[in-house]
């Protein structure tokens, strides 16, 4: 019975710090489907930038733009302010480091980008809430489910969750699993 009070314990103190973590996060733009400025990595801030003579930059045609790709109103309102490159870069769960890259040489920019190297331990915050359907050797079934994953230690994610069926049964409960 003791073990149970323990893992009980480092259950609750797990949820109760992810939580606290979620909730002074810093929270994202609601749209975002726009785009928005993307500040320096805080790893560069200090080192001191300098400026360069370079050969006419290649820019894209801010005209040719407007039908393929949906410009910020800044750039399309400034005259002074280029296009010089753009990439679409696919989703990643640690993040993803953008380089701009400018080759004095030729006037050319080029975007590389890396995926982040995602920490061992993290706090998650995902919720999410569902409806399922289906049949049991009792005939047809229905529930209400919800999850909250709070806590992940490499691929494996802990979870608190709980259901509602059709039939009046209810359940509340922990989950470990691990994702691939």
């Amino acid at each position: 019975m003791k073990y149970i009070w323990v893992t009980f314990g480092v259950f609750l103190i797990l949820l109760l710090g992810s939580m606290a973590t979620s909730w002074f996060a810093p929270t994202l733009p609601e749209n975002r489907l726009d785009f928005l400025p993307a500040h320096s990595s805080s790893r560069v801030l200090l080192i001191p930038t300098e400026r360069v003579v370079t050969v006419p930059v290649t820019v894209y045609v801010k005209e040719k733009l407007k039908g393929k790709v949906d410009l910020p109103e800044t750039v399309l309102s400034t005259p002074s302010r280029q296009v010089l490159a753009m990439k679409d870069l696919p989703p990643s769960r640690g993040g993803t480091e953008v380089l701009a890259v400018l080759d004095t040489a030729t006037g050319k920019t080029e975007i590389f980008g890396k995926e982040k190297k995602r920490s061992l331990f993290a706090f998650e915050n995902e919720k999410r809430i569902g409806v399922r359907y289906g049949a049991d050797l009792l005939g047809p079934r229905g529930d209400l489910f919800g999850e909250y994953t709070f806590f992940r230690a490499g691929n494996a994610y802990l979870s608190i969750g709980s259901s509602v069926t059709n039939r009046g049964d209810a359940y509340l409960g922990a989950s470990i699993d691990y994702r691939f």
